[in-house]
């Protein structure tokens, strides 16, 4: 019954954002400009509570590549490029910044994080930089857990544990712990495979 109660939410929100939705789609198939993805995202960002989130993950089931109806994405937290994909129960903290990404099943990730699109967005093919955007999407597994402040990015495996402040600056294997700036792998396998992680 709550399931179904808050799907029922989800999709009264979605009614009043059909215009938002409906220019942002046009957008996408008239060129490769976010212009007005950006705006809504970067608008609805500052919708607060419950409803706010409902708000949100609305616009972005009708935005993004994938976002299923229990994501949670809290105050201040937006997408600013379309190109992402959420898997199952991803729950997102307040003011983040999130680029191209392919976050997993289960994924926490606390506030203040961001996830950009790759490491060398504005250098170009010469190796000279330019204002062009060469984005990459960045993976993060499931059931990890991304702490406050952290900055992603290269990928990382899952059911790792990112710690606060830290910056990703390379590949992270499944299973690790990792900390630092830049980040390096404090502990690998650090829990027992029989048992779950409570995240």
């Amino acid at each position: 019954m709550r399931k179904f109660i808050k799907n029922l939410i989800l999709y009264l929100c979605m009614l009043p954002l059909t215009p938002c939705i409906l220019l942002a789609w046009i957008e996408n198939k008239m060129g490769d400009k976010e212009e007005i993805f950006t705006f809504f995202a970067q608008l609805l960002s500052l919708v607060p509570g419950k409803i706010g989130s409902y708000f949100r993950v609305a616009y972005y089931r009708g935005t993004l590549k994938a976002c299923p109806v229990n994501t949670a994405i809290a105050f201040g937290t937006f997408f600013s490029h379309r190109n992402a994909i959420l898997k199952e129960n991803v729950n997102i903290g307040a003011y983040c910044v999130i680029g191209c990404v392919n976050i997993g099943k289960d994924v926490m990730i606390a506030s203040r994080v961001s996830v950009t699109s790759g490491k060398v967005q504005h250098v170009g093919p010469m190796g000279r930089i330019t204002r062009d955007l060469y984005l990459n999407v960045i993976t993060i597994g499931k059931r990890t857990w991304v702490g406050e402040g952290a900055i992603i990015l290269d990928n990382v495996g899952e059911e790792c544990i990112i710690s606060a402040g830290c910056v990703v600056n390379k590949n992270i294997p499944s299973e690790a712990l990792v900390g630092g700036n830049p980040c390096r792998v404090l502990k690998r396998k650090y829990y027992s495979t029989s048992m779950p992680l409570n995240l």
